[in-house]
């Protein structure tokens, strides 16, 4: 019995170690992405200061947010570039591409300013960099910010359905090591109705993602396709909708999120919700045995 408690206490701890990294990397990105932004602003509206040391600062810290912008590009072009394209979609494909081709350009454009901020750097006025900025700081929101978004927008469906997978296996063997505390004649009672409770929120869980995902190819890859390739692919959108959107209980029923991330959280709080009660599962053997 200690041998079916400890699994019980493993796999709940192993699965919430498994998990977060992935979210913490795109809250980590998300954040890298207003860090860039509040430096721009910061460059533009800061107090004038009529001397050479003003200029120099500012040009400093442009050459900082040019340097940081384009290690952030080249990290989500690494993460595009690991995708395995036999593995996917063609229309996930085409949606990379495009992906890809933005990513390339936003490297290009920092290339650019980069290399005029180092040809001209002892040449160039206060007025000038505030201008420079403020056209940087538009050219990302208009262009670059837009197709970052999506990138992350992509991973963080992708990790989720990952997560799903792993939360679904663990709750088969807990599900499994249920039956074992049964057929030892232990009292089940309490763990069969939070194992009840687990698979709802799992199915909430998946519906929400699924609804993610779907929102994700209608949104961002279906306007990319050619007429032909959504002719080919229509019948297998409907099936996507049709289980997205069967039926999602509780809060998410009520006030359904409206964005991908939106509802990308929502599927992970109640995978979260899902290991608080594998705890309560571990505790409550703990008292059985």
């Amino acid at each position: 019995m200690r041998i079916i408690s400890l699994f019980i206490i493993l796999s709940v701890v192993s699965g919430v170690s498994l998990y977060s990294p992935a979210h913490a990397q795109s809250d980590a990105t998300k954040k890298a992405l207003e860090d860039v932004k509040d430096s721009v602003s910061t460059l533009i509206i800061v107090k004038d200061e009529e001397n050479q040391n003003g200029i120099a600062f500012r040009i400093e810290a442009f050459k900082k947010v040019i340097d940081f912008s384009i290690a952030e590009a080249k990290d989500l072009k690494i993460k595009l570039l690991a995708l395995d394209v036999k593995k996917l979609s063609t229309s996930t494909n085409i949606w990379g591409s495009e992906a890809m081709k933005k990513l390339d350009s936003a490297l290009e454009y920092y290339d650019t300013e980069k290399s005029f901020m180092k040809e001209h750097e002892g040449e160039i006025t206060l007025e000038e960099i505030k201008d420079r900025a403020e056209s940087f700081k538009m050219w990302r929101e208009k262009t670059y910010l837009p197709a970052a978004n999506q990138i992350n927008e992509y991973f963080l469906v992708e990790q989720q359905k990952q997560a799903l997978e792993t939360t679904e296996n663990r709750t088969e063997k807990v599900r499994a090591d249920i039956e074992k505390l049964k057929k030892a004649r232990i009292k089940t009672w309490e763990l069969q109705k939070m194992i009840s409770k687990v698979d709802i929120l799992v199915k909430n869980a998946q519906e929400l993602n699924d609804r993610a995902a779907t929102l994700f190819y209608e949104t961002r890859v279906l306007p990319l396709l050619p007429d032909e390739h959504i002719k080919i692919t229509n019948e297998e959108t409907e099936r996507a909708t049709s289980t997205a959107t069967s039926t999602v209980t509780g809060e998410a029923e009520k006030k359904p999120p409206s964005s991908i991330e939106d509802l990308a959280k929502e599927s992970f709080a109640r995978v979260k919700d899902v290991y608080r009660i594998f705890i309560d599962m571990s505790n409550l053997v703990r008292k059985l045995l």
